[in-house]
């Protein structure tokens, strides 16, 4: 994992005393987190996207072969342990309440449910196998998926092959037995490709990958202990964020602050439910330096959460600008 050093240099340490004036702004996810906002520091840019409407997500990447579920929409999945793709037409879920169950990674976008490896081969990248001659992916796994409507399904990821996946998916009985394609061309520009197993189609909703910084949006983390749905704030690929704490916003007291490319650096837990009166406080005098698709630093401070009522966020940013970022290996 590569690890940055926001490093502020003596000139901007001086300019900081005469800080610019935090800017207040908000985002709203709706009643019930029906959304997700993908949202851009520089300009303010939001982009509101149903929460719900994707089961699978694809990495669109030259390279990528990552595959992830919608499981803050309620999603499940398990790969399938009583066999491999011959057993096709005779799954058998019997027992599945203790079958292990699958997770997307909440620290990279590019790193899914279905990509957890059941060999030490460095060709198994989770839902198939890696040829390094042709340089295809042949799935050789089945995976038993439960979708946000309660229904299971039995699922195949086929093949990705020059940039496109192939997906077969059916009811548990072999009804409505089904073969689609996501062409990540089609995706052009962004972090993921989508798709909707119950309507049977691409969704295109992720804004490209330069027009924007953090979605504010649901998702499950491991939330002290349980897998859990918790609702927080993802960072971009290629965007760094450095928690600072016992900091209050538009005061920098420090000349470094170490960041690295977590999507979930920011995360859930700058706020917390008081179960006594059932509130959501925020905690004090934290905030994050961030920097953005553009290369520009800014504090950001959070300072109120509706909860399920709007999905409202507010926060203050303050633009810092002037840095050096040093890339460290670690």
């Amino acid at each position: 994992m590569k690890h940055f050093t926001i490093i502020m240099t003596a000139v901007l340490f001086a300019l900081l005393s005469n800080a610019q004036t935090a800017e207040q702004d908000s985002v709203e996810m709706g009643a019930g987190y029906a959304n997700e906002v993908f949202y851009k520091l520089n300009d303010g840019a939001k982009n509101a996207v149903d929460r719900a409407n994707w089961d699978l997500a694809f990495d669109v990447s030259g390279f990528g072969t990552a595959i992830r579920i919608n499981g803050a929409a309620g999603t499940e999945l398990w790969q399938y342990p009583n066999g491999d793709t011959a057993d096709w037409a005779s799954v058998d879920t019997a027992g599945i309440g203790s079958w292990t169950q699958a997770y997307d990674s909440e620290e990279t976008w590019f790193y899914g449910a279905f990509d957890i490896p059941s060999t030490s081969d460095w060709r198994d990248i989770g839902w198939g196998m890696y040829n390094d001659q042709n340089h295809q992916i042949i799935g050789n796994k089945l995976f038993i998926i439960k979708l946000s409507d309660g229904s299971y399904q039995k699922v195949w990821v086929e093949s990705m092959i020059s940039g496109a996946y192939t997906i077969r998916h059916a009811s548990l009985d072999g009804v409505m037995d089904m073969t689609h394609t996501v062409t990540k061309a089609n995706f052009a520009g962004k972090n993921l490709g989508y798709f909707s197993l119950q309507n049977h189609t691409e969704v295109d909703r992720e804004p490209l990958a330069t027009d924007w910084d953090f979605v504010v949006t649901r998702y499950v983390a491991d939330y002290n202990g349980p897998m859990s749905t918790v609702g927080g704030v993802l960072l971009n690929s290629g965007v760094y964020a450095a928690e600072a704490r016992g900091l209050p916003a538009n005061e920098v007291n420090h000349f470094d602050y170490t960041s690295d490319s977590l999507i979930n650096t920011i995360g859930w837990d700058w706020k917390d439910i008081n179960y006594q009166n059932f509130q959501w406080e925020l905690e004090d005098s934290l905030s994050y330096f961030i920097s953005d698709v553009e290369g520009n630093i800014w504090q950001v401070e959070f300072t109120g959460f509706a909860g399920t009522s709007s999905g409202k966020v507010w926060f203050n940013k303050t633009l810092i600008s002037a840095t050096v970022i040093n890339d460290v290996e670690t």
